[in-house]
């Protein structure tokens, strides 16, 4: 998504929002549609719906990425101004126009964009209704007053009569990592490693996919603070994605599904077995919880723990060949040695 505020000739200023998606991970079949006051993107059950208040006042839907056509966002830059072509569909972009009064130094404004993702079109109106109803304060209040309950709950624990002793900026990196952590967390309990688009140019893939190393530093992290509720959805994860022989591969969509390497057969890092085993076993040392760990001891804790077991080499007492924590060697590894040791 692009956005910019150009000058136009009239003394006031227009701010835009581009967007482009690839819905389905391809640009194949798409459809971008200015419903009323809305624009609406779309492609089999996948639906988002952009509105904003005030309303929009330029629009351009059209052809990008498609037989040398780069997109609206041309239109954009060239004069400040859009076509307002209504419908596109195949290989699609849109932008949007906001004209704004006239801006003298030191002084702002402010548009309020929302958007709303679902399976269809009914589900994506009727949340876009209700934002609407809710109005601008209302919206942000709930959402504040949520994610602030969610961090409050650290002030229960034991450990926060020293947080005033921390630094402050200390402190903050602490929520911060919290709330970053969390926001990466997906409702099947999969952790992607980074929504950072920036890897796209240099290799065509996304870090949109959940190691299972990192997620097991997560869970680490996140019965420490004592969420372990969301520990516990990540072991799922895991109890999912395990394979028969009892090892996890390289890596996973947020599905669950087999993801994208540059590893070659096995595909295996041992230490992406041995770190979910201990993550499990750090949630039991501090929550104790029957439920959770009597729950994956079989289906994790024992396949895991064997597959451990045989990838001990006999000669050496170390595990078997595989690559680095980095991903870049293959071999017999300081790191992935003590990951299969705390498994």
């Amino acid at each position: 998504m692009r956005s910019g505020i150009p000058l136009i000739p009239q003394g006031g200023s227009v701010f835009f929002s581009n967007q482009n998606y690839r819905i389905l991970e391809t640009k194949i079949g798409e459809t971008a549609v200015i419903d009323k006051h809305s624009l609406i993107h779309y492609k089999r059950d996948r639906y988002f719906l952009h509105a904003s208040e005030p309303a929009f006042d330029q629009y351009a839907v059209g052809t990008a990425e498609w037989k040398g056509l780069e997109g609206t966002w041309r239109d954009m830059e060239n004069d400040a101004t859009l076509s307002g072509n209504p419908v596109a569909h195949g290989s699609v972009d849109s932008t949007l126009g906001w004209t704004l009064p006239e801006l003298k130094p030191g002084e702002t404004t402010r548009v309020h964009f929302w958007i709303v993702l679902g399976k269809n079109y009914c589900s994506v109106l009727k949340v876009h209704k209700r934002v609407k109803e809710a109005g601008k304060s209302d919206l942000f209040h709930h959402n504040f007053n949520f994610w602030n309950s969610f961090t409050e709950r650290i002030s229960v624990l034991p450990e926060y009569v020293w947080m005033p002793q921390l630094p402050e900026r200390v402190v903050k990196s602490f929520y911060r990592s919290l709330l970053a952590s969390v926001a990466h967390m997906d409702i099947t309990g999969s952790v992607i490693a980074s929504c950072d688009s920036d890897i796209k140019q240099f290799g065509a893939d996304l870090y949109t996919y959940c190691w299972p190393r990192d997620a097991a530093w997560v869970c680490l992290a996140l019965d420490r603070a004592r969420y372990h509720h969301l520990s516990a959805e990540t072991f799922e994860f895991f109890s999912k994605t395990i394979t028969p022989r009892g090892n996890f591969l390289h890596k996973y969509t947020p599905a669950g599904d087999f993801g994208s390497t540059w590893h070659p057969v096995p595909m295996i890092q041992i230490d992406e077995t041995g770190l979910p085993l201990y993550a499990l076993y750090n949630n039991w040392e501090i929550a104790r919880s029957v439920w959770t760990t009597g729950r994956y001891y079989r289906n994790l804790v024992i396949p895991s723990a064997n597959y451990l077991i045989k990838a001990i080499d006999r000669k050496t007492g170390l595990p078997i060949s595989s690559f680095d924590l980095w991903e870049e060697r293959k071999g017999v590894h300081t790191y992935s040695a003590c990951t299969v040791y705390a498994g």
